[in-house]
């Protein structure tokens, strides 16, 4: 893996209603996402994008809404066009609800690391939790419509969490994988529990509905070696920031880990 510095940040947005209003869909985090960022800002069909948001807080407040969003960023000049944004706008659309901003507040920047060189190995258990809608997507072959088509796994699957952000990293930021020490990773990793909550959610509301899940799993990871254990290490660093699954860049997917 080629060195770099990729800094990793996370930007808090909290907003106001002045009436009720229903949480936001996914494709409303999305745009809002791509609108702060501008219309130069490259969006690439088929990769994953720099940015993760989601819903952090959405409370009542007298008779409107109080809200938190999260962006995560693992690209600075989008990091530095979102604070730029949200400072200079005191009023904002999410969908089609006007919200005032309260505040902006860069709650954390971080290096990621981009070789194994960089990280410790993870323990010998961890847990991870899923706290957005998580669904992995598999490509299969449809008998009746002879051709291939995407299905959607609503389970923690570890074989596809690591090649999900094995694949966004090596899009976004070059960085390269090997596909056989993935599958043994996959392999190596016993799960001493799992909880995971099925639920069906929509990008937008003209969309069919999707499976996914929430929950937790906790790992155990046996005879691994030092070496996969580092990588494993890198692809869960990289995972809290970027999201995990399909359609991260419009808040799901969202995972924390616990060493």
């Amino acid at each position: 893996m080629e060195k770099t510095v990729v800094i990793g940040a996370t930007i808090h947005v909290e907003l106001q209603s002045h009436h009720y209003v229903p949480k936001p869909f996914p494709r409303d985090l999305h745009g809002l996402c791509y609108k702060q960022a501008g219309k130069d800002f490259p969006h690439v069909d088929n990769q994953s994008p720099v940015f993760h948001p989601y819903i952090v807080s959405w409370k009542r407040w007298d008779e409107g809404i109080r809200a938190v969003i999260a962006i995560q960023s693992i690209d600075e000049a989008f990091t530095s066009r979102a604070i730029h944004y949200f400072n200079k706008n005191k009023k904002i659309r999410l969908g089609k609800e006007l919200f005032n901003v309260l505040s902006v507040d860069l709650k954390d920047t971080k290096a990621l690391p981009t070789s194994i060189e960089e990280v410790k190995p993870v323990p010998s258990t961890f847990r991870i939790e899923f706290h957005t809608p998580t669904s992995f997507r598999k490509i299969i072959w449809d008998e009746e419509k002879n051709k291939k088509r995407g299905m959607s796994i609503a389970y923690p699957d570890m074989k596809m969490f690591v090649r999900s952000i094995s694949k966004a990293i090596h899009q976004v930021k070059g960085i390269k994988t090997d596909i056989q020490q993935l599958n043994r990773i996959a392999t190596e990793l016993v799960p001493m529990s799992i909880e995971a909550h099925p639920m069906l959610v929509q990008f937008q509301p003209t969309q069919e509905t999707k499976n996914a899940f929430v929950g937790e799993v906790k790992l155990f990871t046996g005879s691994m070696s030092l070496e996969d254990r580092k990588l494993l290490s890198l692809l869960v660093q990289w995972g809290e920031q970027m999201g995990v699954g399909h359609m991260k860049g419009a808040g799901f997917g969202k995972i924390k880990v616990f060493f």
